[in-house]
Order: C-alpha cells, then sequence, then structure tokens
C-alpha cells in the first residue's frame, strides 16, 4: 500500500489524473468502511456459537500453528490506537544443518502463512482470529501449537482459539523472560547479567544452565 501522496502521484503519471490525496483518504475510508462490514459479517457466519467441529478422529495430519502480536500504530485523525496481529499457517519440517553443532537435524519452518489484523483490544480481535482458524481448518488439525512473546493476553486468546493446543513462548522472548527471572534471584552474577543484555553467556554458563539453576531454586 502506498501513502495517499504517491498514490496521487501514480495517478497523474499513469492514469494522466489528477486525483488529490485527501479525495483518496476519503475514497478508502468509504470503502473500507463497507469492507469492513461484509467482513463482520462473514466472521459471525463462523462464530464459536455457530461451527459445530468434526469428532476428533477425523483431525487431519497437517500440523498447524497459531502466533499472534500487539502493538500501537498512529493513525490519522485519531492518533494512537491499539493493534492486533494474528497468522496461522502449517508448520513442516526440513533436515538442516544446525549452525552450532553442524549436525543434520530436523528444523520447524512456517509455510503457507495467512494473516489478519484488528484495531482494537483483544476483545475485538479474537473473532477475527477465530475466523481465519476455521477458514485454515486450525481447529481441525491433530497437532497445534501458539507461537507468542508470553504476554498474557496472548493465552487467554489462546484459550478460545485453539485450547488444546501447545503454547511455546518464542526462543527471543523466552531468553528475556528467563534473564528477568535469573537477574531478580542472582542480581551479582555475571553470568546471568550476559543473559540479560540479550547475548549467550561467554564463560561456562548457557541459557540452559540459567534455566536449571532457577530451577533448582524451586525444587
Amino acid at each position: 500500500m502506498l501513502p495517499y501522496e504517491q498514490c496521487a502521484a501514480v495517478f497523474k503519471e499513469i492514469g494522466e489524473r489528477f486525483i488529490p490525496a485527501s479525495s483518496i483518504w476519503r475514497q478508502t475510508q468509504d470503502y473500507g468502511e463497507r469492507l469492513q462490514i461484509c467482513v463482520e459479517q462473514q466472521r459471525q457466519q463462523v462464530s464459536v456459537e455457530r461451527i459445530v467441529l468434526p469428532d476428533s478422529r477425523y483431525d487431519h495430519d497437517q500440523r498447524k500453528a497459531v502466533s499472534m502480536d500487539g502493538g500501537m500504530v498512529n493513525i490519522r485523525g485519531e492518533g494512537w490506537r491499539e493493534l492486533k496481529v494474528g497468522a496461522v499457517f502449517d508448520v513442516e519440517t526440513r533436515l538442516e544443518r544446525n549452525p552450532q553443532t553442524r549436525q543434520l537435524e530436523e528444523m520447524a519452518h512456517g509455510v503457507n502463512l495467512h494473516y489478519t489484523a484488528v484495531l482494537g483490544t483483544k476483545d475485538a480481535f479474537t473473532p477475527a482470529l477465530w475466523a481465519l482458524a476455521v477458514q485454515h481448518e486450525l481447529p481441525t488439525a491433530k497437532e497445534r501449537a501458539v507461537i507468542g512473546d508470553g504476554a498474557a493476553w496472548i493465552w487467554n486468546v489462546a484459550e478460545d482459539v485453539c485450547p488444546d493446543g501447545r503454547q511455546i513462548v518464542d526462543w527471543f522472548h523466552a531468553v528475556q523472560h528467563l534473564a528477568q527471572a535469573a537477574s531478580t534471584l542472582y542480581p551479582d552474577e555475571e553470568d546471568t547479567k550476559s543473559v540479560s543484555s540479550g547475548s549467550e553467556p561467554t564463560k561456562t554458563i548457557s541459557t540452559w544452565d540459567v534455566f536449571t539453576k532457577l530451577s533448582s531454586r524451586f525444587t
């Protein structure tokens, strides 16, 4: 999508028509509202109350996953708004060489990605993600996973969209959460400080060592 000013320049150069950027903006608002109504109607047709899933014996073998994240975006005339984005995709494994061990291992990849996004809270986002999940057969997959950064709202949405899926915190954020816990419990240890900085410890302790060290604290 081009900014409105660039769209006006494209119309002038290619279409030989002068259309002010403000006119393009008004048209996008008009047709955007119409499109939003159609999308909402489609989502209502596949709401949780209307969908009856088949018996689990008929679940398909394609491994599926759903991932989501949130942030803030600055909307013209509205200011900063909450944005939620989700993706549903197939998971396939490929035999690849591990860059650390140099050994051939099965590596998971997300393929055939499909997205949805909502300006609003998780309550507005959940029906949109559920509709995407139904469209791409996430609820009827034998193996399902939810991938997120560990934020509480993500797991709340996961309970509605993929309640029995395996919940996975992505590696980057998993290390961050681990570092926060390590720094709280062991604030004076250099090894935990290296994890907090976002890097793998360079001495004798690894990220896994930090994890086991924290685990022993509670056992």
